[in-house]
């Protein structure tokens, strides 16, 4: 939690904040620091390369570190939809009308805005997509169950 602090007077955000958020996302840390994250994508041409699912723009596969310049990404956390890229928790994986699920990782320096009151995303510059979930892993997932046990 070192790397959140240092960065936490730069954020609108505090290490408890981020912290509280990992919890009910059931967001683990790496043994690096980085947050283990979810993120539903749209695969793009029935391949391993995957599209965000808002935009349908950003061009993303395993391996790739996806990112977008700090000042680009909103930080004010009074706004849960706004510029950035989203990580929602896992009882939000639900809402994305994707059809592939990854697990990625997020350099803690990287978050910008942790929501207020309890929201279900978080906004940040970049994260590294680590591998695509078997389709079981997904479907648990969708169903809002921990994936701990895995």
């Amino acid at each position: 939690m070192k790397r959140v602090a240092a960065v936490a007077t730069k954020r609108m955000h505090s290490v408890q904040d981020l912290m509280k958020f990992m919890e009910k996302g059931d967001l683990p840390i790496a043994e690096d620091g980085s947050i283990i994250i979810y993120k539903v994508l749209r695969r793009s041409n029935g391949t391993h390369s995957y599209v965000d699912c808002h935009t349908q723009k950003v061009p993303q596969s395993v391996g790739s570190y996806v990112c977008m310049d700090e000042s680009l990404v909103d930080p004010n956390r009074n706004n849960e939809c706004s510029n950035g890229l989203h990580v929602a928790r896992r009882g939000y994986i639900k809402s994305f009308n994707g059809d592939v699920c990854v697990l990625a990782k997020v350099a803690p320096e990287d978050v910008i805005a942790v929501p207020k009151y309890d929201a279900n995303k978080m906004r940040v510059a970049g994260y590294h997509i680590l591998f695509e979930l078997p389709a079981p892993a997904y479907d648990k997932l969708r169903r809002d169950v921990p994936m701990t046990d895995n």
